[in-house]
């Protein structure tokens, strides 16, 4: 006869039936949460709940073996997607061998540090490199006093404008300036509108050539720095340098930059060169700049310079006609003519050797300067 049995004892000493559990092979070894057969007493106490997905490195239960091991370096290991065991404080960033930041607290790999630390080393030399560059280039800057005595030295007739120049550029924001070619118009008057008023002044030009030529010439008068940094140009989106006082620039280059920023926050002071030729770009520009002396009446300024254009027409334009253009009087030099024909028999052919290298010769020890010879004939 036997007794049913209700306990899973696996020392109970009734009998039982063949189909009752038999007992664990394993003993307290067994690692199955799901085992069928009858554990020891003391199995309970050792087989961890978690089973498989406990990750706690320091857990003394026993686990399956499809529990993660051990890692070798539980406190140090740098890589992220590793599966095995590491300490609770293993503590890795999120970000790997990416990160950055000097003062992250995290685990990074030995690779990340030797990185980080190569590239602050490089910024640091790239830096001071930077600093003693710029503390040589100081001390090479041509200061404005000695702008001014420069431009005293060279004479120029344009230079006596100046004050005349920026005091009624800033009373009336738009200024038509009438003066002779070859007086320097198109190097000086961006110099004197950038010292007076401290702001971004923009030159356009409707020519290609021009801006590249008249930035390196400004850039060598304004302060001796190279094209680039306090003068630049512009010309297509690929041919231009930065400039952070002054700015040449085609007409055309204008446009597009008007059509980014249609309010030309950055400018201040815009002189229009060349006005006359009226090609499309420069009536397109001069129509910006009447919008924007509408948009901004109060930090925006028009100059147009020019030496053969009809100031009424501009003026009127400018809703200005009774403002008078600013006209720098041309400079006259003394010029003494002296006839002296050519001896009687001397030949057309023979004219340069026995006629212009004599006079030359006779003339030289008593004047300054060059000698320019016209001819009328081919040589």
């Amino acid at each position: 006869m036997f007794f049913t049995c209700k306990v899973k004892k696996r020392d109970c000493p009734k009998l039982h039936p063949r189909a009752r559990a038999r007992p664990c092979a394993d003993r307290e070894k067994c690692t199955n949460l799901a085992c069928l057969c009858l554990p020891p007493p003391e199995c309970a106490k050792l087989l961890c709940p978690l089973g498989e997905d406990c990750r706690e490195l320091s857990c003394k239960l026993n686990h399956p073996p499809e529990r993660p091991p051990k890692c070798g370096q539980p406190d140090i290991c740098s890589n992220f997607n590793y599966t095995l065991l590491h300490q609770p404080e293993w503590n890795l960033c999120e970000t790997g061998n990416e990160c950055e930041d000097e003062h992250c607290p995290k685990l990074h790999s030995p690779e990340r540090n030797i990185k980080l630390q190569q590239k602050t080393a490089s910024a640091t030399t790239t830096n001071n490199v930077k600093i003693n560059d710029q503390q040589a280039n100081k001390k090479n800057l041509i200061t404005l006093e000695q702008r001014r005595k420069d431009r005293d030295k060279a004479e120029l007739h344009i230079f006596s404008c100046q004050d005349e120049f920026c005091q009624r550029l800033k009373r009336e924001h738009v200024l038509i300036v009438t003066v002779e070619t070859g007086s320097s118009k198109s190097t000086q008057l961006p110099q004197y509108a950038a010292e007076h008023f401290g702001s971004f002044v923009i030159c356009t030009q409707p020519h290609v050539v021009a801006p590249l030529s008249l930035a390196c010439r400004v850039a060598e008068e304004y302060d001796g720095k190279s094209v680039d940094e306090s003068v630049g140009y512009q010309v297509d989106s690929s041919n231009r340098t930065a400039g952070t006082d002054v700015m040449f620039m085609t007409d055309a280059a204008l446009v597009r930059e008007s059509q980014r920023d249609p309010k030309l926050k950055r400018v201040h002071i815009l002189l229009i060169y060349e006005a006359h030729e009226r090609f499309l770009n420069t009536d397109i520009v001069l129509g910006i700049a009447k919008l924007l002396l509408a948009q901004r009446p109060d930090d925006f300024y028009v100059v147009i310079a020019s030496a053969t254009m009809d100031p009424a027409r501009f003026l009127q334009f400018f809703d200005r006609s009774t403002s008078a253009p600013l006209a720098v009087k041309r400079r006259v030099f003394p010029v003494t003519q002296v006839e002296k024909p050519p001896p009687d028999n001397c030949s057309d052919q023979k004219q340069i050797e026995q006629h212009i290298v004599p006079t030359i010769v006779e003339l030289y020890p008593h004047h300054q300067g060059h000698t320019l010879v016209f001819s009328s004939w081919s040589t």
